[in-house]
């Protein structure tokens, strides 16, 4: 299977795209958190999805933008205080 190949070789875009498409399905059902942790993992992963925030403002779903960037500071704070050597 040639996404599984993909992913055993270090490719993410699979994942990326798998987890895009989730979050514009749940995002049009009108939902907050799941999309937003969606967009997050997206972002974790690749950072070129961060371009969608501005579009979910610019479409005027401000709380989706929000809780997205609200959870990449929280996630990005924590992976700061986590106490692993050579995590960085």
């Amino acid at each position: 299977c040639p996404s599984v190949q993909a992913l055993l070789h270090g490719q993410v875009n699979f994942l990326v795209v798998v987890c895009l498409v989730l979050f514009w399905h749940f995002a049009r059902q009108e939902r907050i958190w799941r999309p937003a942790v969606l967009l997050m993992c997206a972002v974790l992963l690749k950072t070129y999805p961060i371009l969608l925030v501005p579009f979910l403002v610019a479409v005027g779903k401000f709380r989706l933008a929000l809780a997205t960037v609200g959870l990449l500071i929280l996630w990005t704070l924590a992976a700061l205080a986590l106490p692993i050597p050579d995590l960085w």
